[in-house]
């Protein structure tokens, strides 16, 4: 069993959370900034008013913190929107340890610095060699996943 973070509570992240405890990985989802959703799933029910399902009762639903991100994840997966991500960048761009991550946030960004467009995975990584990154492709939706 893996220790898996899930980073973003929104449709997405949400329903990823079924096949990871459909395969038994121990599995936390957090919200970093929508604190009305945070609210409603740190209810008993742990209904998901995107999804219009309720979470595993196996899912753990935690505040986003610095803490939460220093605990020891075989695996943290990335599920915030693209405008997102570099909040999440920056949050993990501290950490020293190897990481494996997974990214579920889709879109590209025009990185004004460098003149070109740069994929969400590339805009994770910059300035953290530590981030072993990986991204889901394909079409999805993610009331069909969960």
């Amino acid at each position: 069993m893996n220790k898996i973070l899930v980073i973003g509570a929104g449709a997405m992240g949400a329903a990823f959370t079924f096949p990871l405890v459909d395969n038994n990985h121990n599995v936390t989802l957090t919200e970093p900034y929508d604190k009305d959703l945070q609210k409603k799933l740190l209810k008993k029910n742990k209904f998901h008013p995107a999804l219009k399902l309720k979470l595993s009762k196996k899912v753990f639903i935690k505040k986003f913190s610095l803490e939460l991100l220093d605990e020891k994840w075989d695996l943290i997966v990335v599920a915030v929107s693209s405008i997102g991500i570099e909040m999440v960048r920056q949050y993990l761009k501290n950490i020293k340890k190897k990481i494996s991550i997974l990214v579920l946030t889709k879109g590209l960004k025009y990185d004004r610095n460098n003149n070109k467009i740069i994929t969400m995975s590339e805009q994770l990584s910059k300035g953290n060699q530590n981030l072993n990154i990986s991204v889901l492709k394909g079409p999805c939706l993610a009331k069909e996943l969960a």
